[in-house]
């Protein structure tokens, strides 16, 4: 499996959670390209110990590997009482309640997992997640500071911190965090898609054509670099060049993109191309 799926997978969450706020168009579009699952199996931390307390575990994992959260939710929560000292069981339980909506109770569970000393990267990025979702940002910060000098080779934590920088503004320390997490992933579209969104918004456009360029040519078949390229030739009022990019991707990566496809009937109306138009739109 290729790095960058690796990175994606890991990031799903927590682009989810913030990008509720997020001022950038495109950052759900590149959720949605980048992976369609939201939880990932447990992490690799050692399981409760207590007979009882593993039994509800199992039925717990097995339940949400099955999708079905609120008995798993149930299952968790037993185990916890036979084990209540446990990370791993208040991490899954977090990303459940976070699933339903429960911010209060994912919020205290991460305040308790904060108290523990967490030191597992997976698991503090999770509570930066949440603590994003729930309007505590300068918390969030500082747990992704932990998780990446838990494991600083990890281009997760960078990540996901550029992306809450984005979202409030901070695009000069957005900008290092993917420069950071470009470093440790350069086989990693999504750090140069973000870096050439950074680049619109300070209008550095020459920037951001080479970031996005960059990402497509990494991953050519990640939909976010292709809209976010075209779009910004529109904005430059280049529409040849910004239905080449469409056509490129509909040509050679997926025919049935309905919103590229809708990008590129909307130039041919501007130029009032309507046969063309009358095509993709039949199409």
């Amino acid at each position: 499996t290729p790095a960058w799926v690796r990175t994606v997978g890991s990031l799903v969450l927590v682009l989810l959670i913030v990008v509720s706020c997020a001022t950038m168009p495109q950052a759900e579009t590149a959720v949605r390209q980048a992976s369609t699952q939201v939880h990932a199996a447990p992490s690799p931390v050692k399981p409760p110990l207590d007979s009882k307390a593993y039994y509800h575990f199992l039925r717990g994992y097995e339940a949400e590997m099955n999708q079905e959260t609120e008995r798993a939710i149930q299952e968790y929560t037993l185990a916890l009482r036979g084990d209540p000292a446990s990370v791993f069981l208040k991490a899954r339980l977090a990303v459940l309640y976070f699933s339903v909506g429960e911010m209060t109770r994912a919020v205290e569970l991460s305040e308790q997992l904060s108290q523990a000393d967490v030191r597992d990267g997976q698991v503090l990025v999770l509570m930066a997640g949440i603590y994003a979702k729930s309007g505590q940002s300068e918390k969030a910060l500082a747990m992704y500071d932990k998780a990446i000098t838990a494991d600083p080779s990890q281009s997760e934590p960078y990540f996901s911190k550029g992306v809450l920088l984005v979202n409030l503004k901070r695009l000069e320390e957005a900008e290092q965090a993917f420069e950071q997490g470009v470093e440790k992933a350069k086989d990693s579209p999504v750090g140069y898609y973000y870096l050439g969104r950074i680049e619109v918004e300070a209008k550095h456009t020459d920037r951001a054509v080479k970031h996005f360029e960059q990402a497509i040519r990494i991953n050519p078949a990640f939909e976010p670099a292709y809209t976010a390229l075209g779009s910004l030739y529109e904005m430059q009022q280049d529409r040849t060049r910004a239905a080449e990019v469409y056509r490129k991707y509909l040509q050679d990566v997926n025919p049935h993109s309905k919103e590229v496809r809708h990008h590129l009937i909307r130039l041919y109306l501007q130029d009032k191309a309507y046969r063309s138009a009358l095509e993709e739109l039949e199409t």
